[in-house]
């Protein structure tokens, strides 16, 4: 972590959850150039200012937002949509009447909306081009006529039968050994390729994996305990 993130992270304890969330994979910091807060970018398309970050009540519980208005465009005030969407129902909820609804900050929302809606849009092109790109890698490397693995234990077979059936060094039980031997020696040469190709594939679909997740901390969802057989 840089002394530049440090210096933007807002104060404690707001700080821990913005380091929690990162560390689950559920949000990622982007630099925007010097003196500019860099954002909390969440996966669920929200985008909150680092230092305005604020763990607080909102109308689904506690949870990351931003503590004040949003000072540039590109920031949300919610995580996600559904934060947005749950405000405004809200907002509509506890009003008495219209006069007494912030018609700005309502529009304000709905533009956080659409800015995270065109963000997670973005983001799924960009998945699917990545499952394209990887699929092409793929499929040249399924092109490539596998070894014939399978005579392995033939040819190896055939080179100890030659050599056991060699009584004295002529030409001919020379040549039964040499073309035995260069028989085992075609499909190490095969098998060789054919590893060299698999990891020239792997490492280009690590390449591409790389590409995508950027600087984010991807990391699955954890897996609830299976349930014993005994429980109530």
């Amino acid at each position: 972590m840089t002394q530049t993130e440090n210096r933007w992270f807002p104060p404690s304890p707001h700080r821990e959850k913005v380091e929690e969330a990162i560390a689950q994979g559920v949000a990622h910091i982007v630099e925007r150039g010097h003196n500019t807060p860099p954002l909390l970018v969440f996966e669920d398309g929200g985008a909150i200012e680092l230092p305005r970050a604020r763990y607080q009540m909102t109308r689904r519980g506690m949870a990351l937002a931003a503590g004040d208005a949003p000072a540039t465009k590109g920031a949300t005030r919610f995580y996600d949509v559904c934060g947005s969407v749950d405000e405004i129902k809200g907002r509509l909820a506890d009003a008495e009447s219209a006069d007494a609804l912030d018609a700005e900050y309502l529009g304000a929302l709905v533009e956080d909306i659409r800015y995270m809606l065109g963000r997670m849009a973005r983001r799924s092109e960009q998945y699917r081009a990545f499952v394209q790109r990887a699929r092409a890698v793929i499929d040249e490397m399924l092109a490539l006529d596998p070894p014939d693995v399978e005579s392995a234990e033939a040819r190896v077979e055939a080179l100890a039968a030659s050599l056991s059936g060699v009584a004295g060094l002529n030409e001919e039980a020379r040549a039964g050994v040499y073309a035995a031997a260069e028989d085992v020696r075609d499909l190490a040469n095969a098998l060789e390729g054919y590893l060299g190709a698999g990891k020239e594939t792997a490492m280009r679909l690590g390449d591409l994996q790389a590409e995508i997740q950027g600087g984010r901390v991807w990391k699955r969802p954890a897996e609830p305990d299976p349930v014993s057989d005994d429980a109530p």
